[in-house]
């Protein structure tokens, strides 16, 4: 697809020109701090780290209400694997804190974990993809309330960008901090034209959430071809700029 690779280096270029990698909130009470890594680089292990505990507690409340309804995906499922064992007796005899508590551990070893050490191959599809890495902290406090991961590879096309992860602390899920932080890109990528992400079909008030926001569900996105989503699994969803412009206003109380 053509303006594939020129996107990549044109979202660079602008990313490496900027000078303010911090936002404050319209009501001074949320402060916004972006960083650019790659698949490889410090920043980006230790943004993992910081935001582990809250990608656990958050990853793992989802993904045991979807293994509620889909519990085969225990068997093929990355993050869902090591929760295999606790459903061999049987669906009525499954311990679901268990469930949810193996999950935790395993998104924190994941989001420690040296990447370099998963090998050349899983390596190599992922090492000309840029991340965007979006944190949100109380501005007195201090306090880390939630954060986004979005990311660009080669293959997507011209202006799309991918939501990898938006996870938020439950106490600050009721206060706009989702949207905030998925508006934040247009405020550090103004030339984003679209963006989408892969999300639970049964994660319902995420997908309320952002069908409020101007995402629409899609059956046949224009994904990134090195990372495919399972269709089966996840509900895609995409947010088309010249279609609404919802986010785009939100980015702009950031300052």
């Amino acid at each position: 697809m053509q303006n594939t690779s020129q996107w990549l280096e044109q979202a660079k270029e602008h990313l490496s020109t900027q000078t303010e990698n911090k936002f404050i909130s319209v009501d001074k009470n949320i402060e916004i701090e972006w960083l650019q890594g790659v698949i490889l680089s410090p920043d980006l292990a230790n943004f993992k780290k910081d935001v582990s505990e809250i990608a656990a507690q958050q990853i793992s409340k989802n993904e045991t209400n979807f293994l509620h309804s889909h519990p085969e995906a225990a068997d093929s499922e990355f993050l869902l694997k090591p929760c295999a064992p606790l459903f061999k007796n049987g669906l009525e005899n499954i311990d679901w804190n268990m469930v949810e508590k193996q999950i935790q551990k395993t998104v924190k070893l994941f989001y420690h974990a040296d990447i370099s050490s998963f090998g050349k191959a899983a390596i190599k599809p992922l090492m000309q993809d840029i991340y965007i890495c979006v944190t949100a902290k109380n501005v007195r406090t201090k306090e880390l309330l939630g954060f986004a991961m979005f990311s660009i590879a080669p293959t997507l096309p011209r202006g799309t960008v991918k939501i990898i992860h938006i996870d938020i602390k439950q106490k600050a899920q009721d206060g706009g901090l989702e949207k905030l932080l998925t508006s934040s890109i247009f405020k550090i990528l103004p030339n984003t034209k679209r963006l989408f992400l892969g999300t639970r079909p049964t994660n319902k008030n995420v997908i309320e959430n952002f069908n409020s926001w101007g995402f629409k569900e899609t059956a046949n996105p224009i994904t990134d071809k090195t990372h495919t989503i399972n269709q089966m699994y996840f509900t895609v969803l995409e947010y088309i700029a010249n279609q609404c412009d919802t986010l785009q206003k939100a980015a702009k109380e950031l300052s």
